[in-house]
């Protein structure tokens, strides 16, 4: 391997590195190759929520085991702990990607249902 590589990859360490990324704000945002700098991160919260709810919204397959559903809804408490200290355009991302998958499981909730 050749130096200053390892196994796996990180995503913060990929995510710190675009220059796009350096310094460019959204809202409160100051810088998306960084954590917020609040003292309570509200991304990483938003995350775990919204999570939490496309989590409530999508159906089970028939004979899921409730073993399982219980493990999917501690997931998303996870990867908040594990995502915490990640760059800001991630969270951003995975906000965005919640909340377009929520969007998609309600209407297909009402279209189908």
């Amino acid at each position: 391997m050749a130096k200053g590589t390892s196994a796996g990859i990180q995503p913060a360490s990929v995510l710190r590195g675009i220059a796009e990324l350096h310094g460019a704000h959204w809202l409160w945002i100051a810088d998306l190759s960084k954590p917020e700098q609040l003292p309570v991160r509200i991304l990483p919260l938003l995350m775990i929520a919204t999570q939490l709810l496309v989590t409530k919204v999508t159906p089970s397959p028939a004979g899921a085991d409730p073993r399982m559903a219980r493990i999917m809804t501690l997931m998303p408490l996870v990867f908040g702990i594990v995502l915490y200290q990640q760059p800001s355009a991630l969270m951003l991302y995975w906000v965005t990607s919640n909340l377009l998958q929520l969007a998609q499981q309600l209407w297909l909730g009402r279209r189908y249902a």
